[in-house]
């Protein structure tokens, strides 16, 4: 997919802001669903380790964050040695950035007007 401009076309100035939020709005996205998808891939017993997966930023991350589990009594530590056995988190983000570059391209067509 390509897109001709025209070298008067005022757009064109525009363009790097343009993609830059495209690109981080469809990331965004696709952050928040790596988090409900990873929330319910997530193999525990406890709800702890599900309840402190977040979207910090442009990242996702589970454990600590505050999160205390009620049998330990201890902040969530553990979620690294969770994903190194069952790697809930990377099939998350694999799941949810399927396709994200077309979905950044149509974003910024959008935005262009095209």
């Amino acid at each position: 997919m390509s897109i001709v401009f025209d070298s008067n076309d005022p757009r064109l100035k525009e363009l790097p802001q343009i993609i830059e939020q495209a690109t981080r709005d469809v990331v965004i996205e696709c952050l928040d669903q790596a988090v409900w998808i990873a929330k319910a891939l997530v193999p525990v017993m406890t709800g702890a380790l599900r309840m402190s997966i977040r979207r910090e930023g442009l990242s996702f991350c589970a454990g600590d964050g505050g999160i205390i589990n009620p049998r330990t009594r201890r902040e969530v530590d553990y979620a690294v040695f969770v994903e190194a056995e069952y790697p809930f988190m990377k099939a998350s983000w694999s799941m949810a950035s399927t396709g994200i570059e077309d979905k950044i391209k149509q974003r910024i067509l959008t935005r262009l007007g095209k």
